[in-house]
């Protein structure tokens, strides 16, 4: 395998404010022939940082009782500034409301870089990361290991197949190494659901839908690269199609390249996707169809498809780099965690919990740059909230009406300097041996405390540091 860690990059590393800045200099390139160059001149693929902590790895080590929405995706990274702004007003919360909980959702991948639709980027090492390797075979010139596996194998997330024994085809790419010994490989994975055999009117329809997008889109990359399997070395084109105006993505891997319409019998596999030109190599919605061959004569030639659908996985324009979070609204009886449910949300006490976030990002030599949440969160808060603090900074600056924020609120601090990222180091460095009282930062409240929640206050919470079940 030595000839194959050969051939795999080396990780980039820099620091998240400058792996950030990257990225949104890429993603705000209105050119998408430029932004691709972009991409590829900067090797953004290979491009991470090493200064985020994993928060979920603070789970009883004085880690706050917080929720996850989650316990697989893995997006759990932060900065130092951010993982002591989060603890610390999470610790000022409970002490005015100790029943209450909050959960979280997607922070930053490990790493950080951009959160691609359907993919989730993993740090492997040792016996994991060998696995992989072994696994691999040349794809498009990257090393990518494929496995069929029942559902079963993600027992937290059953839910999300239609049976226990639904096949699951994992595509694991390897994007980088990070070393060769010990072997530690950044890996992005992807999960695919197999549908059912599609009809021939089906087959017909699906060339119809890629030859409308190749005649309207914009080619945006072709590429003759590298493939070895079982049966040999090969080299197969890949192109990229993208139609801005239908928002249609299409890949397109073949023996030779295509034109104006598709030769059926050139290919070997076709990608569909929804496209989004401010998540450059995201794809939405992938539906993937690869065609079933026999042998006909000297030749062979398709008899039908096979097509599977990409596991949902939420894409986003931010997240890059540990300074953004998607949190749960304060709820009543804590339900309907990360679910759409406007009128249980609980006014006061979320409007408490923005003040104890904004208290806190001061006391780590920071500020909350934005708290993004849906127009109709908006409206929700203003009918329950009095005039005053309608009039406060943190309503008419702070937070902002953002589409897609009825279910969760979207945290962003402003980026960290290294006094802030010391200050945050230190505090979670030393968490385990920190009182929850210590935590607490002083909050001016614009909103008078409940009277049965400003009695319920205790002193500290036993129960701080242990691990909290998804939710």
């Amino acid at each position: 395998m030595s000839g194959a860690l050969q051939a795999i990059p080396s990780v980039l590393l820099e620091s998240p404010n400058r792996l950030e800045t990257r990225w949104l200099h890429v993603k705000k390139q209105s050119d998408l022939h430029r932004q691709r160059e972009s991409l590829d001149r900067q090797r953004m693929d290979r491009r991470a940082t090493a200064d985020l902590l994993d928060l979920r790895a603070y789970e009883g080590r004085g880690l706050p009782p917080f929720g996850w929405r989650d316990r697989t995706r893995g997006r759990t990274h932060v900065t130092a500034t951010m993982a002591a702004v989060l603890v610390r007003a999470y610790a000022t919360f409970r002490a005015i409301y100790p029943d209450r909980r909050l959960s979280l959702g997607d922070l930053a991948q490990p790493g950080g870089g951009t959160l691609y639709h359907g993919t989730l980027v993993r740090e492997l090492e040792g016996d994991a990361a060998q696995d992989v390797l072994n696994r691999s075979r040349l794809e498009g010139g990257r090393l990518v290991a494929r496995s069929l596996r029942p559902a079963t194998s993600f027992p937290r997330e059953l839910h999300r197949f239609e049976a226990p024994d639904q096949r699951v085809e994992v595509e694991e790419t390897i994007l980088a190494q990070h070393s060769a010994r010990p072997l530690r490989l950044r890996v992005a994975v992807r999960r695919y659901v197999e549908s059912a055999v599609p009809e021939p009117d089906q087959a017909k329809e699906m060339i119809r839908e890629a030859n409308a997008i190749i005649r309207r889109g914009t080619l945006l990359s072709t590429t003759t690269l590298p493939y070895w399997s079982r049966d040999g070395a090969r080299r197969l084109v890949r192109q990229h199609w993208v139609s801005p105006g239908t928002r249609g993505q299409l890949v397109v891997t073949s023996s030779r390249k295509q034109k104006r319409r598709l030769r059926v019998a050139d290919l070997e596999e076709i990608r569909f996707s929804r496209f989004s030109a401010r998540k450059p190599d995201s794809f939405q919605r992938e539906r993937r169809w690869l065609p079933t061959r026999v042998q006909d004569g000297r030749k062979t030639r398709v008899e039908g498809w096979r097509r599977f659908t990409a596991l949902y996985e939420a894409g986003h324009i931010t997240h890059l780099t540990g300074r953004d979070a998607d949190i749960s609204y304060v709820t009543n009886e804590n339900r309907s965690h990360f679910a759409v449910d406007i009128p249980n949300i609980d006014v006061v006490a979320t409007w408490h919990w923005f003040e104890a976030l904004c208290a806190a990002a001061r006391e780590m030599g920071t500020e909350v740059e934005k708290i993004l949440v849906d127009r109709s969160v908006l409206s929700h808060l203003k009918a329950g909230l009095p005039e005053s603090a309608l009039k406060t900074p943190l309503f008419t600056q702070i937070l902002k009406r953002s589409g897609g924020h009825n279910a969760h609120h979207h945290l962003r601090l402003l980026a960290s300097d290294r006094r802030s990222e010391a200050k945050g180091a230190d505090l979670m460095s030393g968490l385990s041996e920190r009182t929850l009282e210590s935590l607490r930062v002083p909050v001016s409240y614009s909103v008078p405390l409940p009277a049965t929640e400003a009695a319920a206050r205790t002193p500290d919470d036993a129960a701080a540091s242990s691990p909290t079940p998804s939710k």
